[in-house]
């Protein structure tokens, strides 16, 4: 078993980062699955400071479409990253904040999104999620911490943990609430997002 004492609230924040890489990358995911048929999503904020840009991906199934949120140009500068990462600007608000570090946090989104599939495909909507949720388990590593930079100053490292989550969904003049199961991952450090030829 993984020592959970590997991770601290610092970690719940933004970490120092290599400034000679410029895919470093700082990532919030939280995805979440009820059994009784009710809407799924999946979420993942990635800041890259070396591009100055973050990059949201927000998708939501409602059971015969996807809601999706995508904006990957998002500035740096207009996110609020004094506690976990959120950002709230040009009719988009968006955010993963923790409440108790490593033990509870909320997420919330509110914005325009974009349908994808079925007959409305392309269809704009309003969606509104607010959601709470508490750890299920500890921390656990899914890498092994390595360093980078000048005099390796710079931890890279990653954990996932189980959570239970309660909750709305608004949309289509609906809201729908949510209570199941869910699961986060924390990362920070160098993401390669694509093979370049040798």
């Amino acid at each position: 078993m993984i020592d959970a004492s590997e991770f601290s609230a610092s970690d719940e924040l933004m970490h120092a980062f290599d400034p000679s890489d410029i895919l470093w990358n700082e990532s919030w995911f939280f995805s979440w699955m009820p059994a009784d048929d009710k809407p799924a999503a999946f979420y993942r904020l990635g800041l890259l400071p070396n591009q100055g840009r973050g990059w949201l991906w927000f998708y939501l199934h409602n059971g015969n479409e996807w809601l999706c949120f995508e904006e990957t140009r998002l500035a740096l500068d207009h996110f609020d990253t004094s506690n976990g990462a959120s950002y709230d600007r040009w009719a988009l608000r968006f955010g993963f904040k923790p409440i108790e570090p490593l033990q509870a946090a909320e997420f919330f989104i509110e914005g325009v999104a974009r349908v994808q599939g079925g007959p409305r495909s392309g269809a704009l909507v309003p969606v509104r999620v607010q959601m709470n949720m508490r750890t299920t388990s500890p921390c656990f590593a899914t890498g092994r911490k390595s360093y980078s930079g000048e005099n390796n100053r710079y931890e890279k490292n990653r954990f996932e943990q189980s959570l239970s989550v309660d909750g709305s969904v608004e949309f289509d003049g609906k809201t729908i609430p949510i209570h199941c199961e869910g699961h986060r991952d924390r990362s920070w450090g160098s993401r390669q997002w694509r093979s370049l030829p040798s």
